[in-house]
């Protein structure tokens, strides 16, 4: 879900220092605030209720009764 650098940013766990000095590049920098903005509201269609639906619609229809009998 999140691209580091793209829509958002993966900090290690416990890194408390590289976390801050993230939080305050990206809320000192107005180009990458604002580019990191448009792009995690585009990456998260991927994830609306419409996206998933088609998502799971292609996997059933996929599916076959043959694909479960053996024999």
């Amino acid at each position: 879900m999140i691209e580091d650098g793209k829509n958002g940013a993966l900090i290690p766990f416990g890194d408390e220092e590289r976390l801050a000095n993230t939080i305050t590049r990206i809320l000192t920098n107005t180009s990458l605030h604002h580019r990191m903005s448009e792009n995690s509201i585009e990456s998260s269609l991927r994830f609306s209720s419409a996206a998933v639906a088609e998502k799971w619609r292609a996997l059933v229809e996929g599916i076959s009764t043959k694909d479960f009998v053996s024999g």
